[in-house]
């Protein structure tokens, strides 16, 4: 059984301590029986939980500054019991008329606050939680078709082609 392994080396795409980073290409080649079977090793790119945590939170403050004018529209409608609103557009129109836009936002700081810490963290510990479980490799057959990549770890068996005597 001969085992041939060659690295490549790796790419680091930015220079700072939570940079992505892509890890080397390693292709390892086993002759087995007179068989020879290409084992490639995936590049991985990776971002670190921080990245992640603050993506979340931006996307979180960008949630409440568009959903902010419809809560509020859709409580002013819930609380109207005089009649005072006609449908979705009329109590827009209704709000910014009376109060002007700025009364679409009244309540963004709380909503905001609440969003941004909800996503950073869920972004972020989910990130975390997934670098500590997941594969770091994932590997490839050669003489398999592309569709089918494995981890190493459940590779399946190789088939038996051999029957017992009965």
């Amino acid at each position: 059984m001969g085992l041939t392994t060659s690295p490549a080396p790796a790419a680091t795409i930015a220079t700072a301590p939570d940079a992505l980073t892509v890890e080397p290409e390693i292709t390892t080649t086993i002759t087995t029986k007179g068989q020879t079977r290409t084992v490639l090793a995936t590049p991985t790119a990776t971002v670190s939980p921080t990245v992640k945590a603050v993506a979340g939170s931006l996307g979180g403050l960008v949630e409440a500054v568009c959903l902010q004018p419809i809560d509020v529209i859709k409580t002013r409608m819930q609380l109207d019991h005089s009649g005072r609103y006609n449908g979705v557009a009329g109590c827009a129109r209704t709000i910014a008329a009376e109060e002007g836009m700025s009364a679409l936002y009244k309540g963004l700081t709380p909503f905001a606050a609440h969003l941004t810490i909800k996503y950073s963290l869920r972004f972020g510990t989910n990130s975390f939680f997934q670098g500590l479980l997941r594969d770091k490799v994932i590997v490839y057959m050669c003489n398999k078709p592309h569709t089918q990549l494995l981890p190493t770890h459940s590779a399946p068996p190789p088939p038996n082609n051999h029957r017992m005597a009965t």
